[in-house]
């Protein structure tokens, strides 16, 4: 039973159901257990008042969940409304095996949704963001950036910012999801964000899991003369092993010796930012922290970045070299922290064998403060 529903959630039940009808149909089959249970046990003493009371228990839950399960279209709309807040009109709402993908539009602004987190909003941060994602280190290697990996990134947006370069000979993409690669392609609003680069004749798009393809990748080869990496935030053991530092070694294994990579790595500072960058330490990279400014939110306080990249190099010239450029043409985008640089001795490397264990929203600001008490 358990290898079936293993097999089915993934490649029917998600993608035909959707995750409120999957967890109303999940709860009706253990009401089902239940009830068989009872009715196997309808003959042992002493059970009569227990019984009554399980079948009302047992009608009641089933009605509930009958209709939760009916109505479930209706019940989402309304949590939809109530998580994203006013204004916010649905645009597109489909399950694929991988996620939920949600596209709103409030006040002519695309929004993208992944399982209910937001990914990005249309306007000056979302432009801002990718700009400094990717034309730090492109712009530092400039012809030599021949060949562009980019793992994850489906919606296209930072692909958007590759294809302004006409030295780059071959972008390849790899993403999971096949859905979110024919929505960046084929939805016209999205489309239009992207500026069509889903459709560049030099895209390679690859639907696989990335470790899982860079593991079969040949070892000897055509290396990589820049690798982005734009994965959401490791908050589980699925994500978290695509920041472990067995990751970034097989990264490195397709990198040549001068290449970079550049790593979407939390906010800045913060613990998943420390880890991140102790993981690629850990694999042998030299790294330097960016962000693209901004507040994580008007309460935050000054000095706290909501985002933030690492760009890494097997080469301590390539790190130098692009910590000089981006000080003469963009020193706004450099870490303010690079005084404070050492990471705690208590965040540790992350790899698959001995996971790290990644904060999300608790304690977020701890490493923020810690920095700011040490500097007073």
């Amino acid at each position: 039973g358990a290898l079936t529903g293993s097999i089915l959630f993934p490649l029917a039940l998600l993608p035909i159901l959707g995750f409120l009808r999957v967890g109303f149909l999940v709860g009706l089959l253990n009401l089902a257990a239940a009830a068989v249970l009872g009715w196997a046990l309808r003959g042992v003493p002493e059970e009569g008042a227990f019984s009554r009371a399980a079948k009302i228990i047992l009608i009641f839950g089933a009605a509930a969940l009958i209709s939760g399960f009916i109505f479930s279209s209706q019940l989402e709309s309304f949590f939809i409304r109530k998580i994203f807040g006013g204004g916010h009109e649905v645009l597109f709402n489909q399950n694929s095996p991988y996620q939920n993908i949600i596209l709103t539009q409030r006040g002519g602004k695309l929004s993208l949704f992944l399982n209910w987190d937001a990914q990005f909003e249309s306007g000056q941060e979302e432009k801002r963001y990718h700009e400094t994602f990717a034309h730090p280190a492109m712009n530092f290697l400039g012809e030599k950036a021949g060949r562009v990996l980019v793992l994850g990134g489906g919606d296209g947006l930072l692909l958007r910012e590759m294809v302004e370069y006409p030295d780059v000979k071959k972008i390849t993409l790899v993403d999971i999801d096949p859905l979110m690669i024919r929505l960046a392609k084929n939805y016209p609003m999205l489309a239009e964000l992207n500026k069509n680069s889903m459709s560049d004749p030099r895209l390679e798009a690859i639907n696989d899991d990335a470790f899982s393809w860079l593991l079969r990748r040949e070892k000897y080869a055509e290396k990589f003369d820049i690798i982005f990496i734009d994965f959401p935030d490791p908050l589980d053991d699925i994500l978290g092993r695509l920041y472990s530092q067995e990751f970034y070694l097989l990264v490195q294994r397709n990198l040549k010796d001068t290449g970079m990579v550049v790593v979407q790595a939390g906010s800045l500072p913060s613990q998943i930012h420390d880890l991140v960058k102790k993981t690629l330490q850990g694999a042998g990279f030299r790294t330097l922290s960016l962000h693209p400014g901004g507040r994580y939110a008007p309460s935050a306080p000054e000095g706290f970045f909501e985002s933030a990249f690492i760009a890494a190099s097997p080469s301590w010239e390539n790190i130098k070299g692009l910590y000089e450029a981006l000080k003469k043409t963009s020193p706004e985008v450099i870490s303010p922290y690079l005084a404070d640089e050492s990471i705690p001795e208590v965040i540790t490397s992350n790899s698959i064998f001995h996971p790290a264990k990644f904060v999300a929203w608790r304690g977020m600001f701890a490493r923020f403060l810690q920095i700011h008490a040490q500097q007073k």
